[in-house]
């Protein structure tokens, strides 16, 4: 990631993708600059937990989408997406470059957050598990409230992000309230302005 964004590095987000076998689970055309506004950008860093191909719904994108223009989202109603405001490009837009980005397990792909993508449901026998990792140098500035992120190589001299820390306690329950500090910060993040209730936070 280094390679990719220079010397001094956050770690916004990871999550868990994941998508059970023989479901109609699924991810529609969008893209995450749509709802999250970093600039100048945000790398998405996909490891491949378990078989990750066609058939078991892999990621999908349309390849130098990230250059144009970001186009219009709308949210939905899907109770099969796997996206959090089940949100969808609502224009057209031309598809015949999408191409499939079928990884083994342990294999990493990494992706421009304004890159178009998707992806299909997974009709093999199997649990199709990805874990997304968001990075971004420190130099970058994302839109609405203050969010936190972790410092996972040299220095941050912005200060754009609150800077998390680790464990705090040997207690877990301890670590799992001071974890809820960052959880909150995101949640606002992801469901701005948005007619979905934020899922797992009370």
């Amino acid at each position: 990631m280094e390679d990719l964004l220079g010397p001094d590095l956050l770690h916004w987000n990871s999550t868990f993708r994941i998508k059970e076998p023989k479901t109609n689970q699924h991810a529609a055309w969008y893209q995450d600059t749509a709802y999250i506004k970093l600039k100048p950008f945000l790398s998405i860093c996909w490891l491949a937990l378990s078989s990750a191909n066609s058939r078991s719904g892999c990621l999908r994108v349309i390849p130098g989408s990230h250059l144009g223009p970001l186009l219009g989202h709308s949210e939905g109603n899907d109770p099969d997406s796997i996206l959090s405001r089940a949100q969808y490009i609502n224009e057209t837009f031309d598809q015949s470059g999408a191409i499939d980005i079928e990884l083994a397990p342990g294999e990493t792909t990494v992706i421009n957050h304004s890159i178009i993508h998707s992806s299909n449901p997974n009709q093999s026998d199997d649990r199709r598990i990805g874990l997304l990792m968001d990075y971004l140098p420190t130099s970058a500035v994302k839109e609405g409230p203050r969010d936190t992120a972790i410092l996972v190589r040299g220095e941050d001299h912005f200060g754009h992000f609150e800077l998390e820390t680790g464990p705090v306690s040997d207690d877990p329950l301890r670590n799992v309230e001071h974890q809820r500090h960052s959880l909150k910060a995101i949640t606002k993040t992801m469901y701005a302005h948005s007619q979905h209730k934020p899922k797992g936070l009370s």
